[in-house]
């Protein structure tokens, strides 16, 4: 489908006054449509020290982010509530995956602020939101700068956006990271903390979970976050 008609589309679904996009969002048929408009652009990753745009497929033309900007918008102060919802849940996810790297950490911010990071983490639908703000920003971490002015001092550390942000998710989990090794939902979020998450993020979380291995090696979900040590660690 050339670029033109595909625009047209998205007007007709994005711009239209009588479509609903929380009903939309949050219906078992209409998150797919979401999602599909989603995917149409490329995923922006974040890895150590840079940021990666996946090209789009061999001869097809970028579309114009403006819609995917739109849906952010209508994302935006919803995220904890859709991030608990079985189909909202699936828009954050793939959200997460094409927004700007400031949208992404804007959204993991809105769970920060409402103090929701435990609600979603032990939540059936929320724990992938977790799982994939991990996957997607687990990379950032402060960076000292080198000053211009004194070559060779570090005059300040400027952290890179967002390094806060995922420092205090980590933080917040690693308050009670031994409840979360033992639950069939956190456990999951702890095992992608150690296959994505930067060595700096997660280091006193090993020694912490290290630290309990009596307790997790005898549990049937505790067993696959030492499983992931192993594998990662």
């Amino acid at each position: 489908m050339p670029v033109e008609e595909k625009e047209r589309f998205l007007n007709r679904i994005l711009k239209n006054p009588t479509v609903s996009f929380d009903a939309l969002v949050q219906d078992s048929f209409g998150n797919y449509v979401i999602q599909i408009v989603q995917q149409l652009y490329p995923k922006i990753v974040c890895t150590p020290g840079q940021l990666e745009h996946e090209e789009p497929p061999l001869g097809e033309q970028n579309l114009s982010r403006e819609h995917l900007d739109v849906i952010f918008g209508q994302l935006r102060d919803n995220v904890v509530r859709y991030s608990i919802h079985k189909h909202g849940c699936r828009a954050i996810q793939t959200g997460l995956q094409v927004f700007t790297m400031s949208q992404k950490i804007g959204m993991l911010t809105e769970i920060l602020k409402q103090n929701k990071v435990r609600e979603c983490s032990f939540d059936y639908h929320g724990n992938h939101v977790i799982q994939k703000c991990i996957i997607e920003l687990g990379q950032i971490v402060e960076e000292p700068k080198a000053s211009s002015s004194v070559p060779g001092v570090l005059q300040e550390v400027e952290a890179k956006k967002g390094a806060a942000e995922i420092k205090q998710l980590m933080q917040e989990i690693e308050s009670d990271i031994v409840s979360y090794c033992l639950n069939e939902f956190c456990c999951r979020i702890i095992q992608r903390m150690f296959e994505f998450c930067h060595v700096e993020l997660i280091e006193s979380s090993a020694r912490i979970i290290l630290g309990n291995y009596q307790i997790l090696s005898n549990n049937e979900y505790g067993i696959f976050v030492l499983s992931s040590i192993l594998e990662h660690g």
